[in-house]
This record gives structure tokens, sequence and C-alpha cells, in this order.
């Protein structure tokens, strides 16, 4: 095996952390990959460890949900603003501006 090939624990990592921040966020599938611009497909096939997501798409999905990129590749998640804050708190603040974003009240969501 060459020293250059992907560490198959980084992508099960990856699709274990999209899968559990965008569940524990409530997000949609679709409502996800809308918010990071990236295909359904695309997500779909990162949650299930499929596919190799380019730097962009790692970028993309990091900044709709409220984490650094690479933190994505790690067993936790870490949030944008800095180790203090609490990635549910991230999820939240993301799930809120959403809604907000789609003009829909609580119950409406």
């Amino acid at each position: 095996m060459s020293d250059l090939a992907p560490d198959p624990s980084y992508s099960l990592n990856l699709a274990r952390n999209l899968t559990a921040l965008r569940t524990t966020g409530e997000w949609s599938m679709r409502a996800l990959a809308d918010q990071a611009h990236v295909s359904e497909r695309m997500l779909l096939y990162l949650e299930k460890g499929r596919s190799n997501p380019s730097l962009s798409t790692v970028e993309k999905l990091a900044q709709a949900l409220g984490v650094q990129a690479g933190s994505l590749f790690g067993k936790r998640p870490v949030a944008r603003q800095g180790p203090e804050v609490f990635i549910e708190a991230v999820v939240a603040q993301n799930l809120v501006a959403a809604r907000k974003r789609l003009m829909l009240s609580q119950d409406g969501l």
C-alpha cells in the first residue's frame, strides 16, 4: 500500500460527524445540502462514506454546520468560534438562522 493512500478512518469519521451534526440539528439532507451549496447526492455519498470530497466541499459543509473544516475528519467536530463553544450551540444557532431565512415560525418548522 502506498504512503499516499487515504486513511479509511478519515472517511468514516467524516461520515459519522456529518450524520451526527445534521441529525442533532434536525436538518434534512436537502436543507443542509442547500445551506452548504452541495448536491444532496454528494451529501448522501459522504454520509455513507462512499465519496472523497474536495477541500471546497468540506469547507462549505463545515461553514454550514459551524465547525472547523479539519475537525470533521476527527473524533469530535470543533466549533468555529473556539473550543469553549459547544457544537450543540452552533447547531442550534444554525437551525434558528435557517428557520428565519425561510421565514418559518417555530411551530411551522
